[in-house]
């Protein structure tokens, strides 16, 4: 018997030393995201900030568990340092998870419904892109925005959906390709990029029933974390070359792969424009579109949101979702805004 009593509390020691230990290790991971925290919202990043920056709600998110812990065991002390990342969870990310407050958009006899698409098609040659024609061509979208325009996908939209979108801008070039798709006329057009040898972007001007709206496609390169140290709040060279060619009024849409996610130092200078991101307003869930397949593989889980639907305040945003995968390693993003014409 007192064998038993001996083993037992050393068991309970054990037992004991092992919970005080895991404590003490979440509890650094949690003083390090309060560390993470307080670097992110500095009006300066440094480069491994600005990398974590672009994962935040998944190194955020395991708190949201680990405070609910500490708080059935009575921890104080953790539940003090765990609630900071989870408050900071909430703050940035919590209205993601609730229903859309806006009211519904008007709809009057001056109003016009719009679908927007934007789509990364992967620009690798030799594919066949019949899946993505095909939920191009179900979409019901009036207007559609394509990065990574191939050769084949040209030949391939235009002999399909040529009836269906009569007016398209279509600049084939793997990567750097781009194009739009429009029911409406395009009455002008311009191919630019945002800076030398990036990626090409489209600035056309639509009429849609008599009104003119300006939609742009817009592609800019991945930011390179290595090559600059430090982020600041002016934004990168690319997006303020973006928003010098958006227009100072008028309705306008920009749309596209912006390599970048919405807690980037570059996301934060968009959202001081006059652009308002329709994800933020009518989305739910964290809305990633990013990667899912790589070479060979074509299961992987989007952890980032890249792709977007910017406009400006003479649309209201009504609903937008993520679609389908197909062959390409980014998914389609499909918005319904209604026009204040």
């Amino acid at each position: 018997m007192k064998e038993t009593a001996v083993s037992q509390e050393r068991e309970r020691r054990r037992a004991g030393s092992a919970s005080r230990v895991a404590t003490l290790i979440a509890n650094i991971y949690g003083v390090a995201l309060i560390i993470l925290l307080v670097m992110v919202f500095l009006p300066w990043r440094l480069w491994f900030v600005e990398v974590l920056s672009d994962l935040l709600e998944w190194v955020l998110l395991p708190s949201i568990p680990v405070v609910i812990v500490f708080i059935v065991l009575r921890d104080r002390r953790s539940v003090a340092i765990w609630s900071i990342p989870t408050l900071a969870f909430l703050y940035l990310f919590g209205g993601l998870f609730l229903p859309s407050w806006k009211p519904a958009p008007d709809s009057t006899a001056s109003s016009q419904h719009l679908r927007v698409m934007t789509w990364n098609l992967y620009g690798k040659d030799g594919l066949d892109r019949t899946p993505q024609v095909d939920i191009l061509q179900n979409s019901g979208a009036d207007i559609i925005a394509l990065q990574e325009v191939t050769e084949d996908a040209t030949e391939l939209i235009d002999s399909r959906l040529s009836d269906l979108y009569p007016y398209r801008i279509l600049v084939p070039g793997g990567i750097g390709g781009t194009g739009l798709l429009s029911k409406y006329p395009i009455e002008t057009r311009e191919i630019f990029v945002a800076a030398p040898g990036a990626f090409n972007c489209i600035k056309a001007l639509l009429n849609v029933n008599g009104k003119p709206i300006t939609v742009m496609n817009v592609h800019p390169q991945p930011r390179y974390m290595l090559l600059q140290l430090v982020y600041t709040a002016q934004g990168s060279p690319q997006i303020n070359s973006l928003l010098n060619m958006l227009p100072l009024d008028g309705p306008t849409l920009m749309i596209g792969d912006f390599n970048l996610t919405d807690q980037s130092s570059d996301y934060k200078v968009l959202a001081r424009s006059r652009l308002h991101d329709a994800f933020r307003e009518v989305g739910w869930g964290f809305g990633v579109t990013w990667p899912v397949r790589a070479g060979r593989l074509n299961r992987f889980m989007p952890v980032a949101r890249l792709d977007y639907v910017w406009h400006t305040d003479e649309f209201e945003a009504q609903s937008i979702r993520v679609g389908s995968r197909a062959i390409s390693d980014h998914l389609p993003v499909i918005a319904d805004l209604i026009f204040q014409n």
